[in-house]
C-alpha cells in the first residue's frame, strides 16, 4: 500500500490522499511439469477452473494493457492516426526553455491541421509570468488563439536554474492576447475542468516538462467540476500519458530531476498506460535548421530557435526529445517505433530512472525503428509547414 503525504502547495486545491492500487504480479507456471500415471482428470479439470475464475476477476485495466496481453491502445487499432478519428490532446509543456518546447505545439497545430488531433488545451508548469503568453503566441500563428492555457500557481520550488529564453521575446514581438501569467486560469482547476466533460477513456496527455502539474492533478479532491478524486478523474478519462522524460535503460534526465517528487509519484501512482519517450530518443534526432530557411521571420517557432544558447552554432540544430512525444502521441508506433513494456520505470527521490523487471506496470519506452534521419524528416516537415488556418 502507497501513500502520500497531503500537498498543500497549489493554492485552494482540495488535495486527498493516494492509495496505491496493490498491483497483481504475473504469476508463471511451469511448462516443463511432468505429469504422472497417478494424477488423475478430475485433479487437471478443477486446476483449470481455477485459473480460468482467477484471470476473469483481474481487473480489466490489468487485462486491456500491459500486464496480461501486453497490448497498448494504440496496438489494437492503428492508434487514432484517421482524420475522422482525431486524438484529444493536452499539452504540458515547460515551454522558454528548450526551443523543443516550441516545436511540439508546432507538430501538434499541424496534426490539427491535417485532421489528426483535436486540441483540447495547453499547460504550463513553471511559475515563469511569460510562459502562458508564449504558448498563446504559437496557438494565435497557427490560428488557434483561443485555446484553453492554464498555468501553474502554486509555489513549489524546482531543482536548479530555469530559463527565460525565449518567452518574453515571444511576447513582445508577436501578436496574442494572454499578457500575463496572472490572467490565465489554474492549470489544476483546467486539467480537472477540461477532463470532467470528455467521454471516458478519450483524452491523451502529451507532458514534455516536469510533471509537478500531473502529480498535483492525482491529488486533488473532489470539486465543482467533477465528484472524482483527481486519480479518479484521471483513470475514467485518460486513455494514455505520453511523457518526455527518463532515460533507457537508465538515467537521470533534466524533466525527472528538477522535480523529482512529483515524477516518484506518477511513476508510481498514476493509473492508465504510460509511455516514455527517453533522453536518448530525441538526443539522436536533430531537427530546426530548416525553420530559418523555410519559414518566414513572422513565425514565432523560427524565432525560439533563432539565437537560442543550446542551438548549435554550426547546424542551426537542435535534439528533438519533446516533438517525439507528441509524435507518439499522435501517430502511435506505426513503422517509427518499437516499444519496451516488459517492466517499469522505477524513479527514486533523486530522479534517477532505471527500467526494471521484477514487477509489470503499465509502462513502456520508445526505441527507434527507423533510422534517426528519416523520423528527422517526418518531424521537420511537420516544424516548417505553414498553418492551415488563417491567423485571427
Amino acid at each position: 500500500m502507497f501513500k502520500t503525504n497531503v500537498f498543500l502547495g497549489t493554492g485552494s486545491h482540495n488535495f486527498v490522499d493516494i492509495k496505491d492500487k496493490k498491483i497483481k504480479k504475473r504469476t508463471t507456471t511451469s511448462t516443463c511439469m511432468k505429469l504422472t500415471y497417478n494424477i488423475s482428470f478430475a485433479l487437471l479439470a478443477i486446476t483449470f477452473f481455477v485459473l480460468t475464475i482467477s484471470f476473469s476477476q483481474a481487473p480489466d485495466s490489468l487485462k486491456e494493457y500491459p500486464a496480461y496481453n501486453k497490448k497498448l491502445p494504440f496496438q489494437s487499432e492503428r492508434n487514432s492516426y484517421k482524420k475522422n478519428n482525431p486524438v484529444k490532446i493536452i499539452l504540458d509543456s515547460d515551454i522558454g526553455q528548450d526551443c523543443d518546447d516550441a516545436a511540439v505545439m508546432a507538430l501538434m497545430h499541424k496534426f490539427a491541421d491535417n485532421g489528426e488531433a483535436e486540441i483540447l488545451a495547453t499547460m504550463f508548469p513553471m511559475q515563469d509570468p511569460m510562459g502562458a503568453p508564449a504558448m498563446d503566441v504559437i496557438n494565435t500563428y497557427y490560428g488557434r488563439p483561443n485555446i484553453p492555457i492554464g498555468t501553474y500557481k502554486g509555489n513549489y520550488q524546482y531543482i536548479g536554474k530555469l530559463y527565460d529564453h525565449y518567452n518574453t521575446k515571444l511576447a513582445i514581438n508577436f501578436p496574442h492576447d494572454l499578457k500575463h501569467g496572472n490572467d490565465a486560469p489554474d492549470a489544476i482547476a483546467l486539467y480537472r475542468k477540461i477532463l470532467a466533460n470528455q467521454k471516458d477513456k478519450s483524452v491523451v496527455i502529451v507532458a514534455v516538462g516536469p510533471e509537478r502539474l500531473l502529480g498535483d492533478l492525482l491529488k486533488t479532491g473532489p470539486d465543482t467540476y467533477s465528484k472524482l478524486s483527481g486519480w479518479d478523474l484521471v483513470k475514467k478519462k485518460v486513455k494514455l500519458l505520453s511523457l518526455m522524460g527518463a532515460g533507457f535503460p537508465k538515467d537521470q534526465e533534466w524533466n525527472i530531476k528538477i522535480a523529482p517528487d512529483a515524477a516518484k509519484l506518477v511513476a508510481e501512482t498514476w493509473p492508465t498506460p504510460i509511455v516514455y519517450s527517453g533522453n536518448e530518443i530525441g538526443k539522436a534526432i536533430r531537427t530546426g535548421s530548416r525553420l530559418l530557411t523555410e519559414t518566414p521571420e513572422t513565425n514565432p517557432v523560427r524565432a525560439s530557435f533563432e539565437n537560442h544558447p543550446f542551438v548549435d552554432k554550426v547546424t542551426k540544430d537542435r535534439q528533438s526529445w519533446d516533438q517525439t512525444a507528441m509524435l507518439f502521441a499522435i501517430r502511435g508506433p506505426s513503422d517509427i517505433w518499437t516499444l519496451e513494456n516488459n517492466g517499469y520505470n522505477f524513479i527514486d527521490e533523486t530522479g534517477k530512472n532505471e527500467w526494471r523487471r521484477d514487477t509489470d506496470k503499465d509502462h513502456s519506452f520508445l526505441i527507434l525503428k527507423k533510422s534517426a534521419s528519416e523520423v528527422q524528416k517526418i518531424i521537420e516537415d511537420l516544424m516548417v509547414a505553414p498553418p492551415a488556418l488563417k491567423k485571427r
